[in-house]
């Protein structure tokens, strides 16, 4: 008898164990969302369900087009071919997100057209209207050699941008960028007023104390040949 008590007790004890393992995986499951937004190590495509393309290969539905000299032919300006949308007009203007987010993590992918060049782009992170060229925001800088700087635009603050030139704050790491011609991967993560940068894998800037309101997401083209690709967000 004290034999099957024993094991009796055995049993109980492994299943509490096993039910405490299925409440925590099921807890990781119903959590999946908050933790991607957070994390930028783990932000994948699994998190498909809270993905909103910007663009993704064919549809520019999500996007508006702002030009400098605000002319409707922005048709002629650009095409898209492999996935990708190409710029090779040397006209100045970003195309942006139609809806305005906050907290979020970005992936996005660039490369340049001509290796002659010393291109010149960017990610807009929090556009606030009127809708010109440029807008009050924050520039994650693809500038050849300085991808993942940021720029204060329209005198947007925040304390790292403080007294700095022009507000460029430089990257932290040595420039992260492939040869000219390949893709680039930048990933920003925007969570509770931070913002962070990630080139190619590589951790290179942060601002904090960010107070702008929710902004629109724009991609910048100053006049050099650019190409984007896979621009997504994973929303918290």
């Amino acid at each position: 008898m004290t034999e099957l008590l024993t094991r009796a007790k055995g049993i109980a004890k492994a299943s509490i164990v096993f039910a405490l393992l299925l409440v925590f995986v099921c807890g990781i499951t119903t959590n999946e969302t908050y933790a991607f937004a957070i994390n930028p190590n783990i932000v994948t495509r699994k998190a498909a369900r809270d993905t909103v393309y910007l663009f993704h290969g064919k549809s520019l539905k999500n996007l508006k087009f702002i030009w400098r000299n605000r002319a409707d032919y922005h048709k002629k300006l650009y095409e898209i071919s492999d996935g990708a949308i190409i710029f090779r007009s040397h006209e100045a203007g970003y195309i942006r997100s139609k809806k305005k987010y906050r907290n979020f993590v970005l992936h996005a992918e660039w490369a340049w057209l001509n290796p002659q060049e010393n291109g010149n782009s960017g990610i807009l992170i929090y556009i606030q209207k009127p809708d010109v060229v440029w807008p009050e925001c924050i520039q994650v800088n693809y500038k050849n050699q300085h991808a993942g700087d940021f720029i204060s635009m329209k005198g947007t603050f925040f304390p790292q941008a403080k007294n700095k030139p022009k507000g460029v704050v430089p990257i932290l790491n040595k420039p992260s960028e492939k040869p000219i011609g390949e893709w680039n991967t930048c990933k920003v993560v925007c969570e509770g007023g931070s913002v962070m940068v990630y080139v190619n894998g590589v951790f290179q800037n942060k601002a904090t104390n960010v107070t702008l309101k929710p902004g629109y997401i724009g991609f910048q083209m100053e006049g050099l040949p650019v190409k984007f690709r896979d621009m997504y967000i994973v929303k918290e």
